[in-house]
């Protein structure tokens, strides 16, 4: 008997049965629509369905798409009858198609991949560091294999085949870094890694069309030669970042140029005028007493002293302020003249409490009551003291100063007539010296921040660009402090500071900072820069003429008949203008460029060997060979590998310079005479 609750029923179960229906019929049309978008990727690929996705879908690696982007890309490979939200299974338009959901076998196999690297080395990056032994910049299909298995990867040889595929998308046939950094699983390291490696790839473009501009620009050529650089690709070229650079670092070179020599004038003035510049600074430049002066004081100086005509001010401001902190103190004008007036200030402090004190000693007070002479000078007077005979009492005292202990005296000597007062060891009682003045030298000191630089810079000139904050090459006081606490160092700075600033000069250069590396520095530069034979000679004749390489950079800097002139006097006078052109334009440039150009030159010659001794040996010789390249090998000029296996325990040692001229043939019959 029908009722109404069976028809309800009835309904019911035609509705589901409907519903069931269409969804069986979508899921029908999904995987037709996913086969056939499969088979479209494949062919796009070359017959390989990850190449194909990595082209046509997802060229950033991120192993997914969207449903916007998905729909945008049917349209693009003719299948604009299909429909992503079909495809993707889903209803709502923020939703994604992973690579394992539209190939379930190459998905988990690229899923695989992806988390061996960044279990076992943590990125792509480290793992290419590690695969590509030979730094060769690349690597074929067995190469990727082979280095592959052998760091553990459980897959077939044909699974890391498919997989090389995958990676090589533009069948060049080797894959290098840049294309291994999408299967970073981080999407923003990945993202910041391919952009990095990226903007490296074009830094190597620009500075290939900027070497190309330069060399062609100094051709000397007329603008009407078809080889002639065209002046409206001049606007292109000039905006180049290397030759931004250049140019800036030839304004910097002209700025500080007229700072050496605005510093160079107004010194002179000081003697000329005053007799020293230690006088100069009390009697002139700070008459009331502050011994700190700000630059309208200086200005105001300079233009009663008439010194404004000859001397550039702001240049000038510049090279006294080192440490940027708005002030000039003694230490700037007269540093070796500050050390011997601060040394001699705590002399008397520890003997008397002041300098004042001293005045009353027996010694003083009985030079003083007897008649004094000096020369056609005679002085009688217990107020008063000739210079010599104060110097002679504090020799008797036990004084043994350091500095310019001329300068010091001059100081003390206010008119210049050869005595001194007791005002005058007033004058020196209200100086409070910077920490670095009164400090005594301590080479432990400078060992332990040393030490503690290296341990976590790595190298001297990683530690240098540490200190060095403001790139002019030179480290003041303040930058020093700066850079101890930086790591932290609590112990003896101005002791530190005392022993590696010898000179006083308030700042400190990369030769006093690390001379080793100075000296290995100048043997790197000379053989990169010049030809072996040339190279070796020179450096021999700089070694007996007693030059190094701040000696070298300074005479380059200036013009090249006078960097000319500079090695004739030391020996070398058979340098043609071209090479000596060359070598003062590399002489000028910055440590950081010249090392980092040194850097790639050992690397290309490390590579040069490598490829030498696998045609000489075998594809396989890397397997056997232990490749010895530690910064100590290269200050020699020389290269190690030790051969064994087959060949048995065997030394190789090839002149750097000579592998660069000699030919692959002679090297590979070298190696293969082993």
């Amino acid at each position: 008997r029908w009722t109404m609750g069976d028809k309800s029923d009835g309904l019911g179960g035609l509705r589901r049965k409907s519903q069931q229906l269409e969804e069986a019929n979508l899921e029908l049309k999904r995987v037709k629509e996913r086969r056939d978008l499969v088979f479209t990727l494949a062919e796009r690929g070359g017959g390989l369905l990850l190449r194909g996705w990595r082209r046509e879908l997802d060229p950033d690696g991120s192993m997914d798409v969207s449903v916007k982007e998905l729909d945008w890309h049917l349209r693009r490979l003719g299948l604009g009858d299909f429909s992503a939200k079909t495809i993707v299974g889903v209803n709502k338009m923020d939703e994604m198609l992973t690579l394992e959901e539209l190939c379930p076998t190459d998905g988990e196999l690229v899923s695989r991949i992806r988390d061996w690297i960044k279990d076992e080395f943590g990125s792509p990056a480290a793992l290419w560091t590690v695969i590509d032994s030979k730094q060769l910049g690349n690597l074929d299909r067995e190469g990727w294999i082979s280095a592959c298995i052998s760091n553990g990867f459980q897959g077939t040889a044909q699974e890391l085949s498919y997989l090389f595929d995958f990676i090589d998308i533009d069948e060049s046939g080797q894959v290098n870094k840049e294309e291994i950094l999408f299967l970073e699983t981080d999407s923003e390291a990945r993202d910041k890694a391919i952009f990095e490696e990226k903007m490296k790839s074009r830094g190597q473009v620009q500075r290939l069309w900027a070497s190309v501009y330069w060399s062609e620009l100094h051709k000397d050529l007329s603008p009407l030669h078809r080889m002639a650089p065209r002046p409206w690709m001049a606007k292109s070229f000039e905006s180049l970042p290397p030759l931004v650079i250049v140019r800036r670092q030839r304004r910097l070179r002209e700025v500080r140029s007229r700072q050496r020599e605005a510093k160079s004038v107004f010194l002179k003035g000081l003697i000329h005028k005053f007799g020293s510049c230690a006088r100069a600074w009390r009697r002139g430049i700070d008459p009331n007493g502050h011994f700190y002066i700000d630059k309208m004081i200086l200005r105001h100086f300079c233009r009663t002293q008439e010194l404004d005509k000859e001397v550039h001010l702001q240049s000038l401001w510049t090279t006294l302020d080192t440490d940027k902190d708005g002030r000039v103190g003694l230490q700037d004008v007269a540093p070796l003249g500050a050390v011997a007036l601060a040394s001699f200030r705590a002399w008397c402090r520890r003997l008397c409490g002041s300098c004042r004190g001293i005045w009353n000693l027996p010694c003083l007070v009985e030079a003083r009551a007897m008649p004094q002479k000096d020369g056609s000078v005679q002085l009688m007077s217990d107020r008063k003291i000739l210079v010599r005979k104060f110097a002679d009492c504090l020799k008797v005292l036990g004084w043994q100063g350091g500095g310019d202990q001329a300068e010091m005296l001059s100081a003390l000597d206010y008119y210049n007539a050869g005595f001194i007062s007791e005002a005058d060891l007033y004058w020196l009682d209200t100086w409070e010296p910077p920490l670095f003045l009164t400090a005594d030298a301590s080479e432990e000191a400078w060992n332990e921040i040393r030490d503690s630089l290296l341990e976590r810079f790595g190298t001297p000139l990683n530690a240098w660009r540490h200190l060095d904050v403001d790139g002019q090459n030179e480290v003041s006081w303040a930058e020093f402090v700066a850079g101890c606490r930086r790591i932290r160092y609590k112990g003896d700075t101005g002791g530190a500071w005392r022993f590696i600033d010898g000179d006083a000069s308030g700042y400190i250069s990369m030769e006093e900072f690390s001379p080793e590396h100075y000296n290995v520095l100048l043997h790197r530069f000379l053989f990169g820069a010049l030809l072996p034979p040339a190279a070796k000679i020179l450096e021999e004749k700089l070694e007996d003429a007693n030059l190094s390489l701040p000696a070298l950079r300074k005479m380059a800097k200036g013009p090249l008949e006078s960097f000319q002139e500079g090695l004739k006097k030391a020996g070398i006078d058979r340098v043609v203008p071209k090479t000596a052109k060359r070598l003062a334009e590399s002489l000028c440039e910055p440590l950081e460029k010249v090392e980092r150009k040194l850097n790639l030159s050992e690397k290309g010659l490390r590579q040069l060997t490598l490829a030498a001794l696998d045609m000489a040996l075998g594809p396989e010789a890397y397997k056997r060979i232990f490749v010895s390249h530690t910064d100590e090998s290269w200050t020699l000029g020389k290269y190690a590998a030790a051969l064994s296996g087959s060949l048995g325990q065997t030394e190789l040692w090839l002149e750097s310079g000579e592998l660069w001229v000699m030919s692959s043939r002679t090297l590979i019959k070298k190696v293969t005479e082993l």
